[in-house]
């Protein structure tokens, strides 16, 4: 009867496909894609023959030569390693679904990104913290007011492309792209609340 016992708990695992020491495997709102890729942010990677648009960005330390990397799952901005030919510094790394993207309607090569970074989360080290009160009018598709923010920051950073023709692709890339994750994870919450909790 105890092997009995034992191997119905077993099936039971088998069954839910989970750990149940680790509660952030059985989340539905995780994609192995954003996670299992490798890339660290200030850490160089081979760039091999990644597609990818050339951008500058505008900070602190200058204007910097950025590629714009066309990845289905991350927002992936790195810059030239000139130490190692052929790689690239990530210096932009964030999940898709936390990004928003608008182009500038007065300069059609400008494409403004904003970050969402929940409470608690290191923020991308090279964009720059939204000031609302500041900022509202170039980034009108975010809250404009501080109490709007609810539990969460966001960052914000402007790609300037050669033309608009490249700002467009950069920017249809991310729409699609989000468009997908969002549907995926609706699917993905849909099914575990039928699974688990019906």
């Amino acid at each position: 009867q105890k092997q009995n016992e034992e191997e119905e708990e077993e099936d039971d695992k088998d069954d839910l496909d989970f750990e149940p020491s680790s509660p952030s495997r059985l989340s539905p709102l995780t994609l192995p894609g954003e996670a299992q890729q490798g890339y660290e942010e200030g850490k160089s990677f081979a760039m091999g023959r990644l597609d990818r648009l050339v951008c500058t960005v505008s900070g602190a330390q200058g204007t910097q030569l950025q590629y714009f990397f066309y990845n289905p799952y991350l927002l992936l901005l790195a810059q030239p390693d000139h130490k190692s030919p052929g790689s690239g510094c990530v210096r932009i790394l964030a999940p898709l679904r936390c990004v928003e993207a608008a182009l500038d309607s007065n300069q059609p090569q400008l494409l403004r990104l904003a970050i969402r970074v929940p409470k608690g989360e290191v923020a991308p080290s090279y964009a720059h913290l939204y000031r609302p009160t500041a900022e509202a009018e170039a980034y009108p598709f975010l809250p404009s007011s501080i109490d709007d923010l609810r539990g969460c920051s966001w960052y914000t950073l402007t790609l300037n492309f050669d033309d608009g023709a490249r700002s467009r692709l950069a920017d249809g890339h991310l729409r699609a792209k989000r468009e997908e994750i969002r549907t995926t994870l609706r699917t993905k919450a849909m099914s575990f609340v039928e699974r688990y909790c019906t």
